[in-house]
């Protein structure tokens, strides 16, 4: 089933326990504070949604959960952090501050979301497929193969990393946007407050692309500039740079 906890929840190896000290004086604030958390053998299954107001899971297996919901308080952190050595699967994620999910394998999620911080997305020997990430702060998304966001991106500054090809929808940015794929790349709509670089090694395709807020500052055009990479072709559409544009392809 699910989880609803009215403060902390913590899945770990019991090892950790010994972080608390001997029961007769035991505290539990020592056991979620310790680092790193040192992941359980077997896999974390949570078949039901999950609210707290801290989450913490680490595992040598696979993940995978349900909902999970994180509202910061006097008695937790506001943090949804997740370390699979293993596959991660999970529906909608939402995190009042910090939400760093990690996994040996591959990941698969619903929507993410962070209210007051960032969201970091790390498959090291997979793909990635989530849906809308939002964010107050950046988002960092790093694929060892395909990369794809089922919805748009609304974060401060937007990086993402793909060892195969990268599929993402619009992107609203207050930062950078800097996206690369060691395959073909497809982007919707993007919209930058700073710059936007986009390189691919397979084809490179775009929506309108704008990188128009503050002024130019330096002669190398460091801001508001837009730069298109690809060892193939680029088609893009409309492109807006408040300073400088420069599109590199080795195809058409």
């Amino acid at each position: 089933g699910g989880l609803a906890a009215t403060t902390r929840v913590l899945i770990a190896n019991a090892a950790m326990e010994a972080a608390g000290g001997p029961r007769g004086s035991f505290n539990p604030d020592l056991v979620f504070s310790a680092t790193p958390v040192v992941p359980t053998g077997g896999p974390i299954t949570i078949s039901g949604p999950v609210s707290a107001t801290s989450f913490s899971a680490a595992t040598q297996g696979a993940f995978t959960s349900g909902a999970i919901t994180v509202a910061a308080s006097t008695t937790g952190s506001g943090n949804l952090l997740v370390n699979a050595g293993g596959a991660l699967t999970a529906t909608d994620l939402a995190a009042r501050n910090t939400l760093a999910l990690s996994a040996g394998g591959a990941i698969s999620t619903g929507a993410l979301a962070s209210t007051l911080q960032g969201v970091s997305v790390n498959a090291l020997n997979g793909s990635i497929a989530t849906g809308a990430i939002t964010a107050r702060n950046d988002v960092t998304l790093g694929a060892a193969q395909a990369l794809t966001v089922n919805g748009s991106i609304g974060a401060r500054s937007v990086s993402g990393t793909s060892g195969g090809d990268a599929l993402l929808g619009q992107i609203a940015s207050n930062g950078a946007i800097s996206l690369s794929a060691q395959g073909a790349m497809e982007v919707g709509k993007l919209n930058a407050a700073r710059d936007i670089r986009l390189q691919s090694v397979g084809n490179l395709v775009t929506g309108d692309l704008a990188a128009s807020g503050g002024t130019p500052t330096g002669a190398n055009g460091e801001f508001n500039s837009v730069n298109l990479r690809s060892d193939g072709s680029i088609t893009t559409r409309v492109v807006f740079a408040k300073s400088h544009l420069n599109i590199f392809a080795n195809g058409n």
